[in-house]
């Protein structure tokens, strides 16, 4: 059989094919080559890419970079590319972990940026470097990715198809699969090229339909439909420190999972307003068994007492369960699970150590709680409620261990220069202390230091229960708390003033309560080293813990899945021939599935289900393809490896 080099050479007009028997060298025609390698566009200086066959333009963020690497290397390789420039920080990505965003500490000039850029792109750690970048239009982020999505035009063949790429260097990421409904090609760019330019040189080809580079655009998800989310920025924030909105990063999460009713919240407060709508009904989970440590006629833990600072506990509840579209309010970080209250507080008075200590005990030993909500802190340490705390976090959860989250205190006045301690409870070592950052990344006023502090979370510069916050939450339903107007100034069952770390604790509280509805088995002190790992990195431990708060990374903890396949690529003597899945990232347990596609009809069948896939291959098959899917907690990666046959060809795969 004897393949066709002609085809290839018409497919892609700038292709050169020398041959020494089944090897091949490509030339790339120098203009293309000048493409790959950075020049601009055509009659254009300003990056683009093309969509509907319009460029789209892009603006160049001077003052930082976007880069790929492993994670051992990227700072080490970034810093010594940038010798000379000032590098203010190197962090990963919300999106992706090997996707590293570099900040300056200056914007440099257009040739030193230039410059910078070519050494980031020729230093072989650093697999894709690409300048930050900004829609024209409406100046949102735009983040490029090592991919390029492609589309031939319909009746180009596979061969040719992947003749085009291999003249650009390109890495087939994955190839169409037909039965599944993709009909497009996703390849890699070859290190140290400029990604734009191939994107836009495929555009221009006369084979392709269209192409796309990857990127990270600003998206939005669905968002919950309550009224005042909008105001709610520890949920969806518009300012943005370290890289990264300066919010819990929970909207993605929410995709996976908004809580199970199976996991059950307990707040130990001031008690919780049962009637309180927007904590109940439509859109939230069941309220269930509460527990109160007074004996006040009239009052209990679903009762409390309708004056401030009794509206606390309903304060914190909301954040953790206010229901989602059900028309009102503000919506909660995890509105599924079941709610609990517990009343320690009344008239802003703590019970005793007794009490206390009982009521903790009551939660996970009677109560089963998953997770135990503490927005409170001080005084004297008390062995009693240390003990119950070290029950619940050793033996609740059928030996797992409950959850205790712990506000860490409000005891610094950073603005008159005081600088507090993390205050016990949130010092013992089985809990989770949360301290506070503001809505633009700041420190709060009020936010200890020590080496206790876990984590932090967006909430009120200043320390108030009411009126100095601006932390939107629920109030007490129909007056008697807060009472400051709510998001609107005119609804009394919603407060807009809430802070300390007392708001910052149950953020952290409900982001447990997701991973754990989606983790059951999770045991407490892993849960501790999820949360302090996947936190964003935002300044010394002694203030910052592991740094801010992130649900979606809790979440989904891993590296993006992929896949790349091994093996054969030309095949010129009969017989059976192995090929080979080599997967990264997820939790490293792979679920595999092969197909083979004939080429050019882009047939596919099922093969087998292990890491390595053996064919025996004999003349007559021509062009096909290896594809491997693996799939790793939930999400999937795709890898292909073509393969040409030219069995009994005297000349080889391809003629001179």
């Amino acid at each position: 059989m004897k393949v066709d080099a002609g085809s290839f050479a018409a497919a892609v007009v700038a292709v050169s094919l020398t041959v020494a028997g089944c090897d091949r060298k490509q030339v790339v025609a120098p203009d293309l080559q000048a493409r790959v390698s950075g020049a601009p566009a055509p009659g254009s200086e300003r990056p683009f890419y093309y969509y509907l066959g319009q460029p789209v333009y892009l603006d160049v963020d001077s003052s930082a970079f976007i880069v790929e690497a492993d994670s051992a290397s990227a700072e080490v390789a970034v810093r010594d590319a940038l010798d000379g420039l000032a590098v203010a920080s190197v962090n990963p990505t919300p999106q992706a972990r090997t996707l590293y965003l570099v900040r300056l500490v200056d914007r440099p000039n257009a040739d030193a940026h230039r410059a910078a850029l070519a050494r980031l792109r020729s230093d072989s750690r650093l697999t894709f470097a690409v300048p930050a970048l900004r829609w024209s239009e409406d100046r949102s982020p735009v983040t490029l990715v090592n991919g390029v999505i492609v589309q031939f035009r319909q009746g180009v063949s596979g061969v040719a198809a992947l003749a085009l790429a291999d003249s650009l260097g390109l890495e087939v990421r994955r190839a169409p699969l037909p039965d599944s409904g993709f009909s497009t090609y996703i390849f890699r760019y070859p290190r140290g090229s400029d990604p734009l330019a191939i994107a836009a040189r495929l555009s221009e080809h006369p084979l392709v339909e269209w192409a796309d580079p990857d990127k990270y655009a600003a998206r939005r998800l669905t968002s919950p439909t309550d009224p005042y989310y909008g105001l709610q920025y520890y949920l969806r924030n518009g300012e943005y420190s370290h890289g990264v909105r300066v919010d819990d990063n929970v909207e993605r999460a929410w995709t996976i999972t908004k809580g199970s009713s199976s996991i059950r919240v307990y707040v130990l407060d001031s008690g919780i307003d049962i009637n309180h709508q927007d904590l109940s009904g439509p859109g939230c989970g069941p309220l269930v068994q509460g527990y109160d440590t007074f004996s006040e006629q009239g009052e209990d833990a679903w009762h409390p007492r309708h004056a401030t600072p009794d509206d606390h506990g309903t304060a914190v509840a909301g954040i953790i369960h206010a229901c989602h579209d059900n028309g009102m309010g503000v919506a909660g970080i995890a509105p599924n699970v079941a709610l609990g209250s517990i009343r320690i507080f009344r008239d802003g008075q703590a019970n005793t150590d007794v009490a206390i200590g009982n009521a903790i005990t009551w939660a996970w030993y009677s109560a089963q709680a998953d997770v135990l909500v503490n927005s409170w802190a001080g005084g004297a340490p008390s062995m009693f409620i240390s003990a119950a705390i070290n029950g619940a976090a050793t033996y609740g959860r059928g030996g797992k261990g409950a959850a205790v989250v712990f506000a860490a205190g409000d005891s610094s006045i950073r603005s008159q220069g005081v600088i507090g301690p993390v205050l016990y409870p949130a010092t013992l070592s089985m809990v989770l202390a949360v301290g506070a950052i503001d809505r633009s990344g700041a420190l709060a006023d009020y936010s200890p230091e020590g080496p206790a502090l876990d984590v932090v979370a967006p909430s009120g510069h200043y320390g108030s229960t009411c009126f100095l916050g601006d932390v939107q939450t629920t109030d007490l339903w129909s007056a008697g708390g807060c009472d400051d107007g709510g998001p609107n100034q005119n609804d009394l069952n919603f407060t807009s003033t809430f802070s300390g770390t007392s708001a910052a604790c149950p953020q952290v509280a409900g982001a447990i309560a997701l991973l754990l509805s989606n983790a059951p088995n999770m045991v407490w002190v892993d849960v501790q080293t999820r949360v302090r790992s996947m936190a964003v990195p935002w300044g010394p431990a002694s203030q910052y813990g592991g740094g801010k708060l992130d649900i979606d990374h809790m979440l989904w903890p891993y590296d993006p899945v992929s896949v790349s396949v091994s093996g054969p690529s030309i095949i010129t003597v009969k017989g059976t021939y192995t090929w080979t899945a080599n997967p990264s990232g997820g939790d490293h347990n792979y679920a595999y599935q092969w197909q083979l596609m004939t080429l050019p009809d882009s047939s596919v069948w099922n093969l087998g289900t292990q890491q390595t896939q053996t064919r025996t291959v004999s003349a007559g098959m021509g062009q096909f393809a290896m594809i491997v899917t693996i799939t790793s907690v939930g999400r999937s990666g795709i890898g292909t490896r073509a393969v040409t046959e030219c069995i009994g060809n005297p000349g080889g795969c391809y003629e001179e």
